[in-house]
């Protein structure tokens, strides 16, 4: 018979790779938290995880036993939400966002969430690193391009625009036509192989905006004809305070009408339970965002 306790205990140190770890979230002595998964072992004739002296990680048994238990238990902590706590949320979410993510606006959608929900915590993960939702013990990502692989879910949250941007000391230079030498930075790879000519030859290349905007901006002193396609929520800044300005591309590009957009989804895991207030969050993003057509990666 299903002991919750033992369960419970498994999965946190599922969540932690480490003993210790799960024993200070737990508020119990690790001898208690290595007992209880010795039991659970014994009481399945199975070894969950692999022990080394410096590492914890699950087996193949253990991988297969913390999605099911996760998800069941899940279900529990849900049903108990629904009837006791009725509209009020509470508890841990963890959020992963990309490094170029619109930082006053990430703030502000978090500011607004959580004043509404003074119960819930939102840990948030600043990386470019692709999270593992399982090992990483993660609730949702948001991300830019491409929006995950199988085994995921990926509703679509809106798009940012993006422009060709460059020096105000490049204006003349548009104007005129004289544009021999000029090289652009392109980030997202929006040009088609045919015209990424002109972005070859750079002695920096990157997929960051952040970066790719600060390269921008130190070109004068390079005295580089630079230009770089950047999202227009990154550049608010520095075109207001005239430091770059937006660039006609069809000069450059007589092909490319129209600079593609750069989608932005919301990705979790596909998995039948997902916590009432993951939902409520993720209900709060599309509520701010125009585009809320989904699309399934499984």
């Amino acid at each position: 018979m299903a002991n919750l306790t033992q369960i419970q205990t498994f999965i946190e140190v599922a969540r932690c790779n480490s003993f210790a770890q799960a024993a200070r979230r737990l508020s119990l002595p690790r001898s208690t938290v290595t007992a209880r998964i010795k039991a659970l072992e014994e009481r399945l004739a199975v070894r969950l995880f692999h022990r080394t002296t410096r590492q914890v990680s699950l087996t193949n048994e253990g991988q297969s036993y913390f999605s099911s238990c996760e998800d069941a238990l899940e279900a529990l902590v849900q049903a108990e939400e629904d009837i006791t706590q009725k509209n009020k949320l509470t508890g841990p979410i963890r959020l992963s966002v990309p490094i170029d993510y619109p930082k006053p606006e990430l703030a502000q959608l978090l500011d607004v969430f959580t004043t509404q929900h003074p119960g819930v915590q939102i840990y948030v993960e600043v990386s470019d690193q692709t999270v593992d939702f399982i090992s990483d013990n993660f609730d949702l990502a948001l991300r830019g391009r491409h929006p995950g692989s199988a085994g995921l879910t990926a509703r679509r949250l809106g798009a940012g625009t993006l422009s060709l941007y460059g020096l105000p000391s490049l204006e003349d230079l548009f104007r005129t036509g004289k544009l021999e030498n000029f090289r652009v930075l392109d980030p997202a790879k929006i040009l088609p192989p045919h015209q990424q000519m002109i972005t070859k030859n750079l002695p920096i290349v990157t997929g960051s905006f952040e970066l790719t905007k600060m390269l921008l901006l130190e070109s004068d002193n390079n005295h580089c004809k630079l230009g770089a396609f950047l999202p227009d929520s990154l550049c608010f800044k520095e075109v207001a305070t005239g430091k770059l300005i937006k660039l006609d591309h069809r000069g450059l590009f007589p092909e490319l009408d129209r600079i593609p957009e750069l989608p932005i989804y919301i990705v979790l895991p596909t998995r039948s339970q997902v916590p009432k207030r993951v939902r409520a969050f993720i209900d709060f993003l599309l509520s701010r965002s125009k585009d809320n057509r989904s699309t399934p990666h499984r």
